[in-house]
């Protein structure tokens, strides 16, 4: 069992781009088109590790990457800092979580870390887009 992680972006003929105040910025229309871009997939081994890794006084990781829509986290802008914030957490404490590393061998401390860059990464250059977390 794993987690396929999604955002949904608009295709880039969807947007159009207005100017307000001498700035320019793009909006995506209701009934525009999209694309899911596959973030990644990750083993549920994981989800052990994840739920040791808080990213606020509510929610940790798991919460984030695996169940988002359970906190009303439906978008990359929603997700973006609680990302970054777990991401920093798992930095500054390798050895504390190593040892939730699957006794399996599918999935380790680096598969996680990897996998939550690439969700930053994902949310970083697509804001405001939908997410969608499969299980």
């Amino acid at each position: 069992m794993s987690l396929d992680f999604y955002v949904r972006v608009p295709k880039e003929d969807s947007k159009i781009f207005l100017r307000e105040n001498g700035k320019t910025f793009s909006v995506i229309p209701d009934d525009c088109s999209f694309e899911y871009l596959h973030v990644g997939n990750i083993t549920h081994n994981l989800g052990e590790m994840a739920r040791h890794i808080p990213v606020s006084k509510e929610l940790n990781l798991y919460n984030v990457l695996w169940r988002p829509e359970e906190s009303d986290l439906t978008t990359t802008d929603s997700i973006l800092e609680y990302v970054d914030t777990g991401v920093r957490y798992m930095l500054k404490n390798k050895k504390k979580l190593e040892k939730y590393n699957p006794d399996n061998g599918w999935g380790n401390y680096e598969c996680l870390l990897s996998f939550a860059k690439k969700v930053g990464s994902a949310c970083l250059f697509n804001s405001g887009c939908k997410i969608e977390a499969n299980r």
